[in-house]
């Protein structure tokens, strides 16, 4: 009797276990195509005026064919003089680590031939950040109010 209390007991704490771990999601994203989420994060900072510029802006300024790189959108501000930016990658072709390497190689490369004919917009270039949840990635260049509410808006899309 006590060996089978005993295997009840190791039983039920494996199933806990197992339970606890099924409801954190194991870390996994979801998969949510890159254009998504960023009309997800563009939505939640309320910004029209952004849009892709191109495959040849990645060919230029990221050193890297949109082949190479896999799925990606990128969202730049079209009027005005603001310097906001955003990308999100998908890791595929590249991995995570490939990404995040090319992209700080593109925001020290901004940040090299800054001209400082908009001071204002200065802090939001030295305070570009990337962050990486699961298999994207996602850099901005926005104020610090902003960058907080598009880590967020991505964030939340991916659970």
């Amino acid at each position: 009797m006590k060996k089978l209390r005993s295997t009840v007991s190791i039983l039920l704490a494996v199933l806990m276990l197992a339970a606890l771990l099924c409801a954190c999601g194991g870390g996994k994203t979801k998969d949510v195509p890159v254009a998504d989420l960023a009309a997800a994060v563009t939505k939640a900072l309320g910004k029209e005026n952004m849009a892709d510029p191109g495959a040849n802006y990645v060919k230029g300024y990221m050193r890297r064919s949109p082949e190479e790189i896999g799925d990606y959108v990128i969202m730049k501000n079209v009027m005005g003089t603001s310097i906001d930016e955003i990308g999100i990658f998908k890791s595929g072709t590249m991995d995570a680590a490939a990404i995040k390497e090319m992209i700080d190689g593109y925001i020290k490369m901004l940040q090299d031939s800054w001209m400082n004919y908009q001071p204002e917009e200065e802090p939001k270039l030295k305070g570009a950040e990337t962050r990486t949840v699961g298999d994207y990635t996602m850099y901005v260049i926005l104020s610090d109010a902003d960058k907080e509410t598009a880590f967020k808006a991505f964030e939340s899309a991916l659970k």
